[in-house]
């Protein structure tokens, strides 16, 4: 007879998310979730470096180091690899320039040599990828399984499994990364997106858009382990959320850039009534920012805008509490549209509906909830639909009501159970056949 998996797996995660500097990704909640049920938990990530500046970008270019530390039951491995410069400097100089009522020449003399440089960027993952290797490589014994989050923590995954160093590789297909770039890393990642999932043991995906995108493009039919929520942990943003004839507050919380939606919003609030209010949490590009800031007195509603900057995400709770309705009407450009948004499932275990945009992951999930409005992207639609909204009270509960019940179903551990039975079940099979 065959030898069964063991109870307890040792799982080596590597992911391109900086897991110490950023919080309640996927990544996050599987390593809580792997290491509770006291499996042995690796997980290999990279550094995200946030400085734009020319000497901080021949620093992190030029050098390569590693960082370790214990932290939710785990070993984390941080790698900081060649070429790791921040990776939004040419988004930001042209939505600066955009942005700007009289652009500066060396504005555009920066983003020229920018321009020049992206059909380079490509090297910039492949220094990532030989860092990976390296840095999974140091364990001396080799790992039951690897799980790797998108394509290019498949590629380094794979090549450890060729290796021997790895049994069982795992493909979390969880954004289409490919519409992330702009440059030659694009068709470089929709290449990864189509060969790597046939190399992968067990391959999962993280929505219904997203698999069927991937059983067009494979032939394969990934399994779906849905985006979860801590429904606990939006408790108190519950107890003061909601709408009332004296205020219908709006709130957004992401990154401030030009696909959030948020400058539709904006133009739409004129058209709304005096108690319906916006409040926009996060930051992103400081040019766009300062753009809506402009945007919204030139429409004589700054008094009923309010951008609180970044928050801590252990505040973010407390952001959305006393609103009415999140907002998630994104651009559905080519990565938005197949996202499965965990800002959705966070409005709902907030106990707010959602406005989001029809055609995308995010919009399908508040219709098949009924705890929202889809629409297109368009400012008379929006306007339309949030004064109706707010001047419903009883369609408005049953929505509340409907996003609280769905929140409730979506947790990171049905996720993860789901997952983790499927790598078993999996890693039994392969020790079946001859």
């Amino acid at each position: 007879m065959a030898a069964s998996p063991p109870r307890t797996l040792s799982l080596l995660l590597i992911t391109p998310l900086d897991y110490c500097r950023s919080f309640n990704n996927r990544e996050h909640n599987a390593v809580r979730y792997y290491a509770g049920r006291g499996d042995r938990v690796t997980l290999v990530g990279k550094r995200l470096n946030r400085t734009a500046g020319l000497r901080a970008a021949l620093r992190d270019g030029l050098t390569s180091r590693t960082e370790e530390v214990t932290l939710d039951g785990a070993t984390i491995r941080t790698i900081d690899p060649f070429l790791n410069f921040f990776g939004g400097i040419a988004r930001r100089a042209s939505a600066n320039r955009a942005s700007t009522d009289h652009p500066r020449p060396m504005a555009w003399l920066k983003g020229a040599l920018i321009r020049l440089a992206r059909p380079f960027s490509l090297l910039r993952e492949v220094a990532a990828t030989g860092a990976f290797v390296t840095a999974a490589w140091r364990p001396s014994a080799r790992a039951d399984v690897v799980v790797a989050f998108g394509p290019w923590a498949a590629l380094p995954a794979w090549l450890l499994k060729r290796a021997g160093r790895v049994r069982h590789l795992v493909y979390v297909d969880r954004d289409y990364e490919a519409g992330l770039f702009t440059d030659t890393r694009q068709a470089v990642t929709a290449w990864l997106e189509r060969a790597l999932p046939g190399a992968a043991d067990t391959f999962i995906t993280i929505g219904p858009r997203l698999q069927g995108l991937r059983v067009a493009e494979t032939g394969l039919t990934p399994l779906i382990c849905e985006t979860g929520v801590d429904f606990d942990r939006m408790a108190a943003a519950r107890a003061t959320s909601g709408a009332s004839a004296e205020a219908f507050g709006i709130v957004y919380v992401g990154n401030v850039i030009e696909w959030s939606g948020v400058g539709k919003l904006l133009s739409a609030l004129p058209h709304l009534p005096e108690h319906v209010s916006v409040r926009i949490v996060g930051d992103g590009l400081p040019g766009f920012t300062e753009h809506l800031r402009r945007r919204a007195t030139e429409l004589g509603v700054a008094d009923r805008v309010s951008f609180t900057g970044p928050v801590p995400y252990a505040k973010v709770q407390f952001q959305l509490g006393g609103m009415a309705l999140g907002f998630a009407l994104s651009e559905p450009n080519a990565y938005r549209t197949y996202a499965y948004p965990l800002k959705v499932l966070e409005y709902f275990a907030a106990g707010l509906p959602v406005v989001a945009t029809v055609g995308t992951e995010g919009g399908d999930i508040v219709a098949r909830a009924e705890a929202g409005i889809v629409l297109p992207q368009d400012v008379a639609a929006l306007s339309d639909a949030i004064a109706a909204l707010a001047a419903d009270p009883e369609r408005y509960a049953r929505m509340r009501q409907n996003a609280l019940a769905t929140a409730q179903a979506f947790s990171w551990t049905r996720s993860f159970d789901r997952e983790r039975a499927a790598i078993v079940a999996n890693m039994q099979a392969a020790r079946r056949r001859p």
